[in-house]
């Protein structure tokens, strides 16, 4: 019985895979299986030789090296370990959606409701792998500024490894046990969404500097730091994953209405129609939320001018609404051509509608005195969702949101090093309007 489960597992996990790399996978290249595994190999001997080659440094900078210092960094190591496995997780559950065609196809298959919640967590997990293993590749030549030698260094490889997993199963324990059961709705898993930030950030700003400091004045050796380390995370794993066979539940997942209940109609004209598709959607509201809640923190920790500072940096983060613009409005688009809406008024409005959702930016510019480039980089950043959300559409596959929102972070800090130039950070913009017209263009002609 265990094996004909293993084996289910097994098919709705490789199901997954192909809905969500759906793209990916139908590709001229990758086609094939030989393709497959030959970009596989390819992809894992790339990976092990830049970790080796990053090794090979370390006889090269871990010389005359405090060993205090040595241990404040793997614990700092540790510590941003940590928080960065929180965001990931986070940012996989919120990003990761199934779309209504594969969950309703997933449920009527002969699987038991457990089996395929244990394989969307498994998949979920893989996500996970993947996307933190792309920030061990940028983040680990900063390993080599410890004394550390080769074997020490590979245990502390395996130890920030099986914090992630802890990390990631105790948040999928609380999903799963108590949100799911308790607080299943929009506001529950915003006010979920917005515990976990908080206590990542108040962890991130004062607890760890202290455990940095206990390390750092402690009789450990490395040796015994790393030795301790890995027992504590290895029995948390341990009981974590005890714990989740045991009390795994059902899947509960259901199609979720990304929109409000607001109906865009034709009727409506073209600019009261873009600016809905822009401000209908839930996801806007859960940011908005994120955003509010570190402002009241931010608030209550400091004071009201240091608050709307940090508004002012973090407002921005409410326009990856615009990764989601084309799905909104792609029921109604395609009858645009059909009551003469031209492509320059299509465009011409959706640019209004960008400057407008800028005018809480330009309030507090004008309260906080701080630079203008912040709204600059605010209009790229929603112009550059709006174009992502057009060459990744996320109704076509569920990955597309996911790949949208970390190739918008990369190039979002891109821009960001053009902050002190503001005439780049202008050219930036008219660079990415014009793609912007571009998508819009060809996506007229497909329609």
């Amino acid at each position: 019985m265990e094996k004909l489960k293993l084996s289910n597992n097994i098919i709705i996990v490789k199901f997954l895979l192909r809905e969500v790399f759906n793209s990916v996978f139908n590709s001229v290249l990758l086609k094939s299986k030989t393709n497959k595994v030959i970009f596989l190999i390819l992809l894992a001997l790339t990976y092990i030789a830049y970790i080796y080659i990053n090794i090979t440094q370390f006889n090269t900078f871990n010389k005359n090296f405090d060993n205090n210092i040595a241990k404040q960094l793997i614990s700092s190591y540790i510590n941003v370990t940590i928080i960065t496995s929180l965001i990931i997780y986070l940012f996989i559950d919120v990003t990761f959606n199934l779309s209504s065609k594969s969950l309703f196809m997933l449920k009527s298959l002969p699987f038991s409701l457990k089996e395929i919640n244990l394989s969307k967590s498994i998949f979920k997990l893989a996500l996970s792998i993947i996307l933190f293993e792309l920030i061990i590749i940028i983040t680990i030549p900063l390993f080599t500024l410890t004394n550390m030698n080769l074997i020490q260094f590979l245990s502390l490889f395996i130890i920030i490894h099986i914090i992630m997993l802890d990390c990631f199963l105790i948040l999928e324990f609380l999903i799963q046990n108590i949100l799911l059961k308790y607080l299943s709705n929009m506001f529950g898993y915003g006010l979920y969404i917005s515990f976990i930030i908080s206590s990542s950030a108040y962890y991130f700003v004062f607890f760890r500097f202290k455990i940095d400091l206990w390390v750092y004045y402690s009789s450990y050796g490395i040796n015994s730091l790393l030795i301790l380390c890995f027992i504590i995370f290895f029995m948390i794993l341990l009981i974590m994953i005890s714990i989740l066979f045991k009390w795994f539940g059902d899947d509960r997942s259901f199609i979720n209405l990304k929109y409000f209940n607001t109906k865009i109609k034709l009727t409506n004209g073209i600019f009261n129609i873009i600016l809905l598709a822009l401000l209908r959607q839930k996801r806007l509201v859960y940011m908005l939320s994120l955003v509010i809640t570190a402002t009241v923190l931010c608030f209550i920790y400091f004071d009201w001018f240091k608050s709307l500072q940090l508004l002012y940096f973090l407002y921005p983060i409410t326009f990856v609404a615009g990764l989601f613009y084309a799905d909104s409005i792609s029921g109604v688009s395609r009858m645009f051509t059909l009551y003469r809406v031209s492509t320059n008024q299509e465009f011409l409005c959706l640019v209004i509608c960008q400057t407008l959702l800028l005018l809480p930016m330009t309030l507090l510019f004008g309260i906080t005195k701080l630079s203008i480039s912040f709204i600059l980089i605010g209009f790229a950043l929603i112009t550059l969702t709006i174009i992502l959300g057009f060459i990744f559409p996320a109704f076509e596959s569920a990955i597309n949101e996911s790949t949208s929102s970390i190739l918008t972070l990369f190039i979002l800090v891109l821009i960001s090093l053009l902050f002190s130039k503001t005439h780049y950070l202008i050219l930036s913009i008219a660079i990415l309007l014009g793609v912007e017209y571009l998508c819009i263009f060809k996506e007229r002609r497909h329609t």
